[in-house]
């Protein structure tokens, strides 16, 4: 249900069988589900980000940050972690509301009734086919995490390798990694990669 209403980018076209949303190539004579638009998802961003505004809970350096996550439709990582359950929270409310909308709408047409509307936020909402526009999605949501989330990134540790593996500390010493019992290679700053060679 999450994805049949917020997966936009993915380009797929979610349709109601009478038990769950699936996303087909051809609808058929499947009912479509109502998947918000690029545009309708973007105007939603701005009101939660004018909203919040208005209440005062964000500080001048904080709502610049907000304003660059609507413009480039960043994810919601990229957003300051206080406001993170706010956003989901409209995200629910939005998607239980565009799904309510359309069932009644269906109904009234005489193609069945409303099923009970359990809203479950997934990890699958966004579809990144290109690689670059991921890495740079990647890359902006780092730029505005805090030290204590950068100390908790997990890397493989193959990217470790192919960056050459000379990452340094102040001291212009290369740092040292050994493999901790779980398989998990650990950096002295405390950033982890998984070990492949443990699994």
């Amino acid at each position: 249900m999450w994805n049949a209403i917020l997966d936009y980018s993915s380009g797929k076209r979610y349709v109601w069988t009478g038990e769950a949303a699936e996303a087909r190539a051809d609808p058929g004579d499947s009912p479509v589900m109502p998947t918000i638009t690029e545009e309708e998802f973007r105007a939603v961003r701005h009101d939660f980000f004018e909203d919040i505004k208005k209440r005062g809970e964000i500080t001048q350096e904080t709502a610049s940050q907000i304003d660059e996550w609507v413009e480039k439709n960043l994810p919601t990582a990229a957003l300051p972690p206080k406001l993170r359950r706010k956003w989901n929270t409209v995200l629910k409310q939005l998607v239980r509301e565009r799904l309510t909308g359309w069932f009644d709408k269906q109904a009234s047409l005489g193609r069945g009734t409303e099923p009970n509307v359990v809203v479950r936020e997934t990890r699958t909402t966004r579809v990144w086919p290109d690689t670059e526009q991921l890495r740079r999605a990647i890359l902006e949501c780092v730029r505005h995490m805090s030290r204590r989330e950068l100390l908790e990134i997990r890397l493989p540790a193959s990217a470790l390798l192919s960056y050459g593996a000379s990452i340094e500390n102040p001291t212009g010493r290369p740092r040292s990694s050994e493999p901790s019992p779980d398989g998990t290679l650990r950096l002295t700053a405390g950033t982890s990669v998984r070990n492949p060679q443990s699994e």
